[in-house]
Formats: C-alpha cells, structure tokens, sequence
C-alpha cells in the first residue's frame, strides 16, 4: 500500500470514528427520551432524521428519490471473502413506507399479544420496511430505534444489543434481513423458476436465496427479534424496585461551585446558569461539525465525572454541569435530578454496549 493510500485509509477510518461518535450519542439521547409519534412514515423520518442530524450528507429524514434501476447493496460479511447482492425496492419508496406503517398500525397492533407473535409481527414489519429501504444511508440504525420505541410503546422492552456481541452475530443479523429482503424482491421465485429465466438479476438471487435460506436455518429475524424482546412490564418492576431503594438511600442531587464558592441544588444551578448568571450554552444549530463533536465529547466525559460524583455521595462539579448538552440541561430544568440519574444509566448501558458487544456501522 502507498503512503497516499495509507493516508486516505487513515483518514477514512477518522471520519468514520466522528461520525460513529456523533450517531451513538444521538442514539443514547433517545434512549432517555424517545421521540413521541403515531409510528407512522412521519415518525420513521424524524426518527432519522434525529439520529443523523449531525451528519448533512445522510440527508436526515429526507427519503430516497425512486430510481430507473433497482437500488442494490453489495453486502461483505465480516470475515468473509464471498460478496452478494441485496436489492431494495427501486419505485414507489415512500408510498410503499406509509402502507406498509398505516396497514401495521401502530403500537395498538402488538399491545397486550404473546411475545412471540408481537415478534412475528415485528419481524414482517422489519422486513417490509428494510425492503423499501427509505434513507440514502442509516436504514438499519434507524429500523432498530424505530422498533425499539415501537415496542416499548407497547408494552415490550426490545433489545438489538444481542445481535451485535460479535463478528458472527452481527453477520448472523445481516443474513436474517438480507433473506427478508429478497424474499420480498423475489416472492415468488423457485429454483425451476430461476432454470427457465431470461432475467439474469432473477437468475442469480435464487443462488443467493438458497444461500442464505440453507445459512438462516432457524435464525430467522422473526427468531432473533424474539430473543431481544420481552414484556416491558417485567422490567417496569425492576426499575420501580431499584428506584425505590435508590429514592431511599440517595439524597438530592447537589452542585459545587468552585468559582463562587457555594453549594446548591442541581435544579437552582441550571435555572440560573440557563438564565443568563453564567454563560448560556451554544446553540448546536449554530456551531461546526467539529466543534459539535468536542461539546459532545465533554458532555459524555462530564457524565462520567457526574456518575463517578454520584457514587462517592459527592456533590457534582459545576464545571460538569456546564458541560452538559444544552437538550440535557433543559430537561434537568424540567424533570430535575431523575433526568440526570435516567441520563447515567443510558450512558452506563451504551458503555456496555460499547465494551462488550463492539460497533456495528452501516455505510
């Protein structure tokens, strides 16, 4: 390899990094607060559109302009040499999203069913939507938090984080879809079919679906959907259980402030630092790219200074505070000190996340 192509390889796997960085925080924002909607195609694109905000050239929320040929990845499985073809849907992209979510719904269709016919439903719907393939990039990210809401909203917690704790999940995922995927481009295509064929593209996806038929087995994504997913409820009582004994045993969130040499509540400093005692935040809108990566940045290093606080029973640092994203802040003014312990523990979780189950990236 060249220097020069060493070098566009370095710097490719920089931008990589800031944009990963940039979208996993988006994502960890709307684990502590979901975006509300009917579930619909307006929701599916502010869902997108919230999570790749940062990043113009994924044109958040805007859905894909209908193309002459079909609309095709070239999917590479982790480890793999061999490389297939998936074919999304080429016309008919957004219609075909607001049938598929109208037909669905909403969090109405799934509420109060066993889970495993909610995960049946929710795989067909994955399925449907993955096929139309809405966004220009990002599809896969959005789909899980998009169902991951949906199925909290009906009473179901969703966990993806189990298709991602190594190469071998992660590729056990992709084959799930991509089956999904062709099964809808091709409905109807057999092997005596595909013999008989003029259409070259129709030839050679019956050899990729019996590929990925005989590789799928009983993993389908209806299968992996069911082993994230479970009655929320189950969970609503373990955090009410943890809650309690954590209102019980800690008190109020205080802060301290070197600089003024004084100590008050957590709500009190944001009101008056949002005020204008302090200096106000930036308006993300109004700053680069770069710099939105840096505030980011300090906002994830200041809520580990805030959790480390927190467990040694000590007040938080004022400079931690200040640090937060100004979404943090208003929302400590709102709900007070419960935002910031919901805030740690999602930052906890996308940490676990991170350390034990790696990053998978759509590009």
């Amino acid at each position: 390899m060249s220097e020069e192509e060493e070098k566009a390889r370095s710097e490719q796997k920089v931008r990589e990094q800031r944009e990963a960085d940039l979208v996993d925080n988006r994502i960890g924002e709307l684990f502590v607060e979901p975006i509300r909607g009917n579930f619909d195609a307006d929701h599916l694109k502010a869902i997108h559109a919230y999570i790749f905000q940062d990043l113009p050239a994924h044109q958040p929320g805007v859905v894909r302009d209908d193309t002459a040929e079909t609309w095709i990845k070239h999917r590479a499985l982790e480890g793999r040499v061999a490389v297939y073809d998936v074919p999304y849907l080429s016309h008919g992209v957004e219609e075909k999203i607001t049938e598929t979510l109208d037909q669905f719904g909403g969090a109405d269709a799934i509420k109060g069913l066993p889970p495993a016919v909610a995960a049946e439903r929710l795989g067909a719907l994955y399925g449907d939507l993955d096929h139309a393939h809405g966004f220009y990039e990002g599809n896969s990210r959005t789909l899980r938090e998009f169902t991951r809401e949906l199925a909290e909203e009906s009473g179901f917690k969703l966990d993806w984080t189990k298709t991602s704790v190594n190469a071998s999940d992660r590729n056990e995922l992709y084959v799930a879809r991509d089956l999904a995927v062709l099964e809808r481009a091709y409905p109807d295509l057999t092997p005596e079919k595909a013999m008989q064929t003029n259409d070259r593209a129709e030839y050679e996806a019956s050899f990729v679906l019996s590929g990925l038929r005989s590789r799928v087995g009983d993993r389908s994504l209806t299968a992996i959907i069911r082993d994230g997913l479970s009655p929320e409820i189950q969970h609503r009582h373990e955090r009410e259980s943890k809650d309690l004994t954590r209102d019980m045993r800690q008190p109020a969130l205080m802060v301290f402030d070197a600089v003024a040499g004084k100590m008050e509540s957590l709500v009190d400093f944001v009101c008056d630092f949002l005020s204008g005692s302090s200096q106000p935040p930036p308006d993300p809108k109004t700053i680069s790219q770069r710099e939105q990566i840096i505030a980011q940045r300090k906002a994830l290093a200041a809520i580990e200074n805030i959790r480390d606080s927190m467990e040694r029973g000590e007040g938080l640092k004022a400079e931690d505070v200040r640090n937060l994203q100004p979404i943090h802040l208003e929302n400590i003014k709102l709900r007070g000190d419960d935002y910031v312990r919901s805030l740690v523990e999602a930052a906890q979780l996308a940490r676990e996340r991170e350390r034990d189950h790696g990053r998978e990236r759509e590009r």
